[in-house]
Formats: C-alpha cells, sequence, structure tokens
C-alpha cells in the first residue's frame, strides 16, 4: 500500500499511468494529485506536513468542480508553498535555541 506523502498514513494510489505523477487517496486528506517533478522534488528535500497541507489547499481552490486537486511544479501554487516552507523554516530555526525542542 502506499503512503499519502502529507501524513505519512496508508493510502491508495490512484491514476498511475494516466498521466506524469501520482494520485492518492488518503482517508484524512482526500483524493488528490501530485505530478512527477514535485515527488522527485519531494524525495530529494524535507518538506513540512504543513507546506503539503498548504499546496493541497490552494490545489483545492483551483481545481474545477470534478476535478482532483493537482499539487504541481508549474503553477503559482507550487512557488507559493516552496516559499511558505521555506518562511516556516527560517522562523522555526530563529525561534530555537541550544538545547531546545523545536
Amino acid at each position: 500500500m502506499a503512503q499519502c506523502p502529507i501524513c505519512k498514513s496508508a493510502a491508495e494510489e490512484i491514476d498511475r499511468g494516466f498521466f506524469d505523477g501520482v494520485g492518492f487517496d488518503c482517508r484524512r486528506h482526500g483524493r488528490f494529485r501530485v505530478t512527477g517533478p514535485v515527488i522527485k522534488l519531494m524525495e530529494s528535500n524535507e518538506w513540512t506536513r504543513r507546506a503539503w497541507e498548504n499546496a493541497l489547499m490552494v490545489a483545492e481552490r483551483a481545481a474545477k468542480l470534478g476535478d482532483l486537486p493537482l499539487i504541481r511544479d508549474r503553477s503559482p501554487s507550487f512557488a507559493h508553498c516552496r516559499q511558505f516552507a521555506a518562511t516556516i523554516q527560517s522562523v522555526l530555526a530563529a525561534s530555537c535555541w541550544s538545547g531546545a525542542t523545536c
């Protein structure tokens, strides 16, 4: 069984082979798609759960009625997600001090 890229819980893969990417059906996050380039970037970088959820939220808003949300690399939502993740990580790093658990 596949793993949801957002919450890491068990998810069913859907739509594999129908486009350059993978679709997921997660009990928590519902049905959505992620393009191949985003999956490759996700594997090379650690995205926070918050960054993934933000990207999904933006994709849900952009999806047409009846279409699955698509997290993609060529959209403003993806650029916003990367910027959001970097901002969150810098804020967390700035708020931590030696010996603290963040």
